[in-house]
């Protein structure tokens, strides 16, 4: 209740009379400024790769101050910790691919990966009836890496990069009242879109007591 979108065609959150901009969006903690792809029509997060999404539509804590509209975090699969497996969906717009599972154990270490995948083909499928570039596509990918170091400490990385690529120009000449021919060209090279890199280190002191440091960019 209180969440709205305009159209079908974007995937931004208005909630409760809010814009889009005074939502939080973060993936595993790390703030997303701008979550999407192609002006708001695909979302930047990979559905397969989701665990699970914690969204907070009013009453969230001090921490969050400054939003008025709502917080949703993004958590990320950590992957399989018993073999390797994966999965894969082919539309007639994208592709996307996910790829888990443990890593190898030594000594009292041991932990999981996963890391997914996707990105539009419409660009290549346009270059093969014309002999014109489509000019736009977007990419993305998402990494994830747990280790457990025995029984009270896991440390994990958390990666995503995701890029919206524009590129278009055209020339035209014409004759001047010289009768010198002018030149004039006209170009787009737009790329836009997010990195996040983040770390964290959490830390089972006492059965009561759990420490957590976390670092991201």
């Amino acid at each position: 209740p209180g969440v709205q979108t305009t159209s079908d065609w974007s995937s931004a959150l208005y909630v409760r009379g809010s814009t889009p901009d005074q939502n939080l969006l973060m993936l595993d903690g790390i703030t997303v400024y701008n979550p999407y792809h192609l002006g708001g029509i695909f979302s930047t997060f990979n559905a397969d790769a989701i665990k699970e999404a914690d969204f907070r539509a009013g009453g969230f804590p001090a921490r969050y101050g400054g939003r008025m509209g709502a917080i949703l975090n993004i958590i990320n699969r950590e992957g399989n910790t018993e073999k390797v497996s994966g999965s894969g969906n082919i539309s007639l717009i994208s592709s996307k691919a996910l790829l888990e599972g443990p890593l190898p154990k030594w000594r009292n270490i041991k932990g999981s990966w996963m890391i997914s995948g996707r990105r539009t083909y419409f660009d290549k499928i346009i270059e093969q009836f014309t002999s014109e570039e489509f000019p736009y596509y977007f990419y993305d990918y998402q990494v994830k890496i747990n280790t457990d170091i025995g029984d009270n400490n896991r440390l994990t990385y958390s990666r995503f990069y995701g890029r919206d690529i524009l590129t278009f120009g055209f020339s035209d000449s014409e004759s001047g009242d010289d009768g010198n021919r002018r030149q004039s060209d006209f170009n787009i090279n737009w790329p836009w879109g997010n990195k996040t890199n983040g770390f964290t280190w959490r830390w089972i002191a006492t059965p009561n007591i759990i420490v957590k440091t976390f670092l991201a960019r």
